[in-house]
């Protein structure tokens, strides 16, 4: 019976060791890239790298905008990406980029004015195809996490600034 109990608890801590390591692997971008678009709007990118040997499935992402008042309460408004949401993310891989996205975003500088008292939170989930293990990631911008320039390519997610 001992013997039974012992082979139960080393079989469960070699699943949950298994678990951890095939877990999904993403690294999310510390600074937006902003440029400005020819009708005067904000165009905001936000890099996310899977760093993972598997692709990542059920991605899904939000940015909110909020603005913090002093009574401790808060305003929170989600901003829509550009294009159409990603479902699946590529695994990464040496032969091409596909597992580093950029993800776009637009708005007008007066509906989402970036001041001492806002900031931005992007979130990002995803799934490991086989062991259906999830990563969740937040990541908070403020005024000067907003830089205008471009990301490198590849798995890093450094910036390039533009002066």
């Amino acid at each position: 019976m001992i013997s039974s109990v012992i082979s139960g608890v080393i079989a469960s801590i070699i699943f949950t060791i298994i678990q951890i390591a095939i877990r999904p692997r993403l690294e999310i971008s510390k600074n937006i890239c902003i440029s400005k678009s020819d009708e005067g709007l904000v165009i905001a990118k936000i890099k996310i790298v899977n760093l993972g040997r598997k692709m990542l499935k059920d991605v899904r992402y939000t940015l909110h905008y909020c603005v913090d008042y002093d009574d401790g309460l808060s305003d929170i408004t989600e901003v829509a990406p550009k294009k159409n949401y990603l479902s699946t993310v590529a695994a990464y891989s040496k032969e091409n980029t596909d597992y580093a996205v950029r993800i776009s975003y637009e708005w007008d500088e007066k509906k989402y004015p970036m001041e001492e008292n806002t900031r931005f939170i992007f979130t990002l989930q995803g799934s490991h195809p086989l062991s259906n293990t999830s990563k969740c990631l937040k990541r908070e911008y403020r005024k000067d996490d907003l830089k205008i320039g471009s990301f490198e390519t590849g798995k890093s997610c450094k910036f390039i600034l533009n002066h």
